[in-house]
């Protein structure tokens, strides 16, 4: 598993988890133990780099929608003339 720690708009810390394949977990922390609330997939990301761009683009769409706080699996394909 790979891990990222960024912050969200109100300073809160949120930790994308990337299992090295195929899915990714964006998670907050609720009672001091990472908790996920978003859960999606993408199928042909290789590399850490491309990982952490594509998930920080969903984060960046999930956190201007307000959503918060639930699970949905998006199959998702990743293409090579993909841009971040």
């Amino acid at each position: 598993m790979k891990h990222w720690i960024i912050e969200d708009s109100c300073g809160e810390p949120v930790r994308i988890e990337w299992n090295g394949q195929a899915t990714f977990n964006l998670q907050s922390r609720i009672y001091g133990e990472w908790t996920d609330y978003h859960c999606f997939t993408c199928y042909g990301i290789n590399d850490d780099a491309t990982a952490l761009s594509f998930a920080l683009e969903i984060y960046a769409n999930e956190e201007n929608r307000g959503t918060e706080n639930y699970n949905l699996i998006t199959p998702i394909i990743y293409t090579s003339d993909w841009k971040a």
